[in-house]
């Protein structure tokens, strides 16, 4: 059994010193494969697109010496100098044979034209000269400019090739004009333009490497001659490579893909851009890499085989003699520690941990006397010190914050004067424990944090005396060190029962933030302390910041939240209407109910000024029962004074749809109002669809069983998921208010607009356009096929007295009355 417990010993011993080695190794090797690959992978490219660019370079400088001769020829200047009667009847046929012969000479040359000053056309031989030049504005900018050369890159994607045009000026030497003065010597223009046919085949052909791709570009990056499938999946990637000026080939990262690309410049209009993906150098590297594993792993085995069995054999005898020393050492015997082949290491392992264990538990038990205060068994201020030094730096490093508070017993010398220490002591016991109980591991910010830092698990430190100390990590909010204060003080509203006496008492809490109150250790316990002393002298029983910009924040919201407890209490929460006009009649029978607060003292308040409080105070869901029944009672309200055939909508929050009794309150409240399914529509956002919330999903369902609609508000605002979109249980599409205001901003929004209409049509939901403010934008919402409008041009959320419905006048520009027949 020995024998067998040092073999796997032996074996877990060997095993690292062979296979880490070997894994290195083979990491490099195919680190250094991979590197070498990609490296002639480049250096292939990078031949290939320079050819290319020679290529092109050398017909385009071709095209412009070929230019400079044709314009130099007798015949051109001649015919320019004669007058126009003359020429066109003696000179005109020669320079169109001339023409022509050059056409014959050179077949790439697709059009050759005279120019005059002005731009147009003296005399012309083409491929069809019937048809109107394609470089209308290239001649209007050369007549306008009259520089001495000018050339322009023309890409024909439909037959796959490159026009080239170039035009210079034809000036004419005349002393006598230059006499009297006058510098216009330009008798007119050639252009010609050359047709370089086949441009992508001809790339391709110098591309080495089959598994790379050749894109042509202009200096934007918008890529040519590519077809749907190729412009979508290199387009984007030639865009960036051009955009951010990688320049020549190197690797780059598009999305979560790695490529290898560069580009070079021919010239101005015209860029080649070489692509290879990170597929192809997998496929290149994949074999190398299993033949190396197998390599590896032949290796591992033989070494292994071949140490194991010298080891085993060296190791083995020695464990007996080791055995014999050791157990006579344990008698008291003295004996001369020899080692040699036949040592039992085994038992010897054994005997040094049982030595060393028991050392350990000495330790740590001295350790815990000096770091533990013995009254409360809370850490002391010694091992405070170390726990607060190293969170200090672990803050830092996280780059985080932490709270330091300070709590202090208020009036403590009272109850050791009049109860005795005796009493006082339990006083700290139950004090320690109260705390404790208040710091919850639930809490964000209240968790046990000083695993990590040593053997102290608790956040709670008893600093000496009446003082005790609280430390939390991880803060991201002033407020939620406001919460946990909070919670530490309610924890005194009850009594002390002390030695059959009933003792009321309170504490007063500084608090100090890392890094804005100290950034050590010293200068966060003073800042904590000096906040202490500010609560003392507000009369005790209240936490302080340091900063007193914090105290203010803390004080508003905890004010907000306890009116939100009183409000929810009264029922001061209800809800205005916004009417969702239809474009078609110009009439509102479906309306948003938004969360309205009638506050005592501030007024009407908005759901963004109480929502996020009341969410984090835990008074969320009850709220949004209370705003559940005041849409039913404002539905019933508009069927008495508007008509039956009327809708509210409203948001659930999510925490209200993850409740499992949410279907019964929306059922139970509807038949206290007496109001059928249709009358009611739930808004949800398309976090929720795309969280796959299945139980959410389940539970929309099982509500448009019951008759109530449900619609997807701010459609457009994040990421839509169109497949999520197909397989929502949703009725009605409200689409996002930030396409009105690009509206004119943005000339996509629009087509964009138009294309989630056409979207919701075709999966038959009602389209909502949100956000309307302008007559201009309710044309554009018939335009695209909206169902409904709904914005402050046509009316804001108002209280459920003063909603009304007719909307015409402000959709067909009609007073009150008649239009197509209907009366409302």
């Amino acid at each position: 059994m020995l024998k067998l417990q040092l073999r796997a010993r032996i074996f877990l011993f060997v095993l690292p010193f062979i296979v880490l080695p070997l894994l290195m190794f083979g990491s490099l090797s195919y680190l250094y494969i991979r590197e070498n690959t990609m490296r002639i992978l480049e250096h292939q490219l990078d031949l290939s697109l320079r050819s290319g660019r020679d290529e092109l370079n050398k017909d385009f400088s071709s095209a412009r010496a070929n230019l400079e001769l044709f314009v130099s020829n007798d015949i051109i200047r001649r015919y320019l100098n004669l007058p126009d009667t003359v020429r066109y009847k003696v000179m005109q046929p020669a320079l169109l044979g001339l023409f022509a012969d050059y056409r014959k000479a050179f077949p790439s040359y697709v059009d050759i034209a005279l120019l005059l000053p002005d731009g147009s056309i003296d005399s012309r031989d083409a491929e069809d000269p019937k048809a109107p030049p394609k470089y209308h504005d290239f001649i209007e900018r050369v007549a306008a400019q009259r520089p001495s050369y000018a050339e322009q890159l023309f890409f024909v994607e439909e037959g796959g090739y490159i026009e080239y045009v170039q035009a210079q000026r034809i000036d004419h030497r005349n002393e006598a004009v230059e006499y009297l003065g006058t510098t216009d010597l330009t008798k007119g223009y050639l252009l010609v333009v050359m047709r370089i046919e086949d441009v992508m085949q001809m790339l391709r052909k110098k591309l080495n490497n089959p598994e790379g791709y050749v894109v042509v570009s202009d200096p934007q990056g918008a890529s040519y001659f590519l077809n749907d499938k190729e412009l979508k999946l290199w387009g984007p990637l030639v865009k960036q490579i051009i955009t951010s000026g990688i320049g020549r080939l190197r690797g780059f990262t598009l999305g979560d893909q790695d490529y290898l690309g560069g580009f070079y410049r021919v010239n101005e209009q015209l860029f080649i851009t070489g692509i290879v993906t990170e597929e192809v150098v997998d496929r290149m590297v994949t074999p190398i890499l299993i033949a190396l594993g197998w390599f590896v792993v032949i290796v591992v085995i033989v070494a292994f085989l071949l140490i194991y069995s010298k080891l085993n054999k060296l190791l083995l005898e020695p464990i007996n003699r080791l055995q014999r020393q050791i157990a006579a050492f344990r008698s008291g015997a003295e004996i001369a520690w020899v080692f040699d082949g036949n040592d039992e290491l085994s038992r010897l392992s054994a005997e040094f941990e049982e030595m060393a264990s028991t050392q350990r538990g000495q330790i740590e038990r001295v350790k815990g006397l000096s770091n533990l205060d013995p009254l409360t068994g809370l850490p002391n201020r010694t091992a405070f010190s170390g726990i607060l030094e190293k969170a200090v730096s672990y803050t830092r490093r996280q780059d985080q914050a932490l709270a330091v508070l300070f709590i202090d017993i208020d009036h403590f010398k009272r109850v050791n004067e009049t109860y005795g220490s005796k009493v006082g002591d339990e006083l700290f016991r139950q004090v320690a424990d109260r705390i404790s109980a208040s710091l919850r591991l639930s809490d964000e910010v209240a968790r046990q944090v000083m695993t990590e830092f040593g053997d102290m698990d608790r956040v709670l430190v008893r600093t000496g005396g009446d003082e005790f100390t609280v430390l939390l990590r991880d803060i991201r909010k002033a407020h939620q060190v406001s919460l946990v204060a909070s919670r530490i003080l309610a924890a005194f509203d009850h009594p002390f029962t002390l030695d059959e006496h009933s003792v009321s008492m309170s504490v007063s809490i500084g608090i100090a933030l890392y890094p804005v109150d100290g950034q050590t250790p010293e200068l966060l316990l003073k800042s904590a302390d000096l906040a202490m002393y500010e609560a003392k002298q507000a009369g005790g029983a209240c936490f302080r910041f340091f900063t007193h910009a914090l105290n203010t924040s803390a004080e508003k919201r905890l004010q907000l939240e306890r009116d939100i407890q009183d409000g929810l209490i009264v029922k001061e929460f209800t809800v205005h209407l916004q009417p969702r006009v239809n474009l078609r009649t110009g009439v509102a029978t479906e309306f948003e109910a938004m969360a309205r607060w009638n506050h005592p003292r501030l007024g009407i308040l908005l759901p963004e000024q109480f929502i996020s409080v009341a969410e984090e105070s835990g008074h969320l869901i009850e709220l949004g029962k209370q705003l559940l029944e005041a849409v039913c009672s404002a539905i019933k309200s508009l069927q008495q004074s508007v008509g039956n055939d009327v809708t509210v909508s409203f948001n659930l929050s999510p925490h209200h749809l993850r409740m499992n009794e949410v279907l019964s309150e929306i059922s139970n409240c509807l038949e206290r109002y007496g109001l059928p399914g249709e009358t009611l529509e739930l808004e949800i956002t398309e976090d929720l669809l795309k969280a796959e919330n299945k139980d959410a999903l389940i539970l929309l369902n099982r509500l448009r069983e019951r008759g109530v609609s449900v619609a997807l508000d701010d459609f457009g605002s994040g990421d839509s998921s169109l497949s999520a979109l197909r397989r929502a249980p949703i009725d009605t599409l409200k689409v996002s208010p930030n396409f009105m205001q690009e509206l004119y901003v943005d000339k996509e929004s629009p087509v964009v607009l138009k294309a989630i209409c056409d979207l919701a049509r075709s999966l038959e939901l009602k389209v909502v356009v949100q956000g309307v403010e302008s007559r201009a934008q309710v044309e554009q919402a018939l335009t695209v096929g909206a169902d409904q409008a709904q914005g402050h041009y046509l009316s804001e959320a108002v209280p459920v007295d003063d909603v009304r419905v007719d909307y015409r006048i402000k959709i067909f520009d009609l007073p009150t009355g008649e239009r197509g027949g209907v009366r409302v």
